[in-house]
């Protein structure tokens, strides 16, 4: 975060009606466009905003300098930046802004007024009071619903830049996110005659569990963790109780020692899934792959907030996992390997589910294409 600005003016900045002070729809248009603006703190630090960033805005009831968890700022995706000479007489302000170079016009505009239109991403407490059905509970207070719910607000508001990484549950390759970072997973579709959320995916190809229920990140039931078919065709996430309870499983023997994660199951017993066998993700594991990479190579893709302990993200081991995966398939492997140790040394998680009366495991299969997950 930068230095905070020294206290200033309140300005509305209601996602019921917008600040009363901003520019009309007329006024809008005949102010002159700019590509970015720079704001000066009371430390004399210059902050840049430019079209396209994400930004944290300070809520209502907030003052400059007060202290408020990160997770509770307002998240905005600044779309456009206009500005106008300001009324007569100057009013004195704590915070300047000015045009950055690069903008637009390049003319320096010292103290002009300067607005911006932002899109609002939504905290999904805010979502669940417009989407019927729709609950917080499963969600991060770090999560944000991305809208095009337009407003005009003024330069002074913004606090800092920040990102927002794009969560798409059915990629793979989605890269890590940690549990303090902003991120959006849905869209609100505001246009329509009744708010719709939509999923950020890759394609159109389902992407939840045979059950209805999401992808909950505050439930920490081992029996709650999520494992993805990683074949193109499917790409899903399956509830580990949901694969249990419908028979989504075969029998193998223990191909792998590593460290586990147990649990009571439902009978009291040790309960945790198995790890894929290799070779059914088209791995070649030959003698010369390091027995590390080949151990993370054979993991299952798993996520779910009973494996934040282990160092795990929002997004579990899908990426680690992956790029292993990639790693073994190839003749240069060596090239990349030392890259990957660091990622390498986080615990592995050979979570598996084993039989009371015999050595064999339980290996769960994918309820759509019946491949080993």
């Amino acid at each position: 975060m930068s230095a905070r600005p020294q206290k200033r003016k309140k300005r509305g900045k209601s996602r019921d009606g917008g600040d009363p002070a901003a520019p009309s729809t007329e006024d809008w248009e005949q102010m002159t466009p700019y590509g970015k603006f720079i704001v000066t703190d009371s430390d004399g630090c210059e902050n840049v905003f430019a079209l396209g960033d994400t930004a944290v805005v300070l809520p209502n009831g907030v003052e400059v300098g007060d202290e408020i968890p990160m997770h509770d700022y307002w998240v905005a995706r600044l779309v456009a930046i206009r500005g106008r000479p300001p009324p007569a007489p100057v009013r004195r302000r704590t915070k300047k802004t000015r045009l950055g170079r690069g903008s637009v016009k390049d003319t320096p505009a010292e103290d002009s007024d300067i607005w911006a239109k932002v899109h609002w991403f939504y905290s999904p407490k805010e979502v669940s009071a417009l989407v019927k059905g729709f609950s917080a509970s499963h969600c991060s207070k770090y999560e944000r619903i991305y809208s095009h719910h337009a407003e005009i607000i003024s330069a002074l508001t913004f606090d800092a830049l920040v990102p927002v990484v794009k969560f798409r549950e059915d990629d793979p390759n989605q890269l890590p996110i940690a549990h303090d970072q902003f991120f959006v997973r849905y869209f609100l579709e505001t246009a329509r005659k009744h708010e719709v959320l939509c999923y950020a995916r890759s394609s159109e190809r389902p992407i939840g569990c045979i059950c209805p229920h999401p992808y909950d990140l505050n439930d920490p039931d081992p029996l709650r963790v999520m494992h993805m078919c990683p074949q193109p065709s499917c790409r899903r996430f399956y509830h580990r109780a949901c694969l249990l309870d419908h028979g989504h499983y075969t029998r193998a023997r223990a191909c792998m020692a590593d460290l586990s994660v147990s649990s009571p199951d439902r009978g009291g017993k040790s309960s945790a899934s198995p790890p894929s066998p290799l070779a059914t993700h088209g791995a070649v594991a030959t003698p010369s792959i390091p027995d590390g990479l080949r151990k993370r190579a054979a993991q299952p893709i798993i996520r779910g907030a009973a494996l934040h302990g282990f160092g795990f993200g929002i997004t579990g081991n899908c990426h680690a996992v992956m790029h292993a995966r990639h790693l073994v398939q190839q003749d240069d492997w060596q090239d990349e390997f030392e890259a990957l140790a660091e990622a390498m040394a986080m615990a592995m998680v050979d979570v598996r589910l084993q039989l009371a009366d015999t050595d064999e495991e339980l290996v769960f299969t994918c309820p759509y294409c019946a491949a080993p997950i």
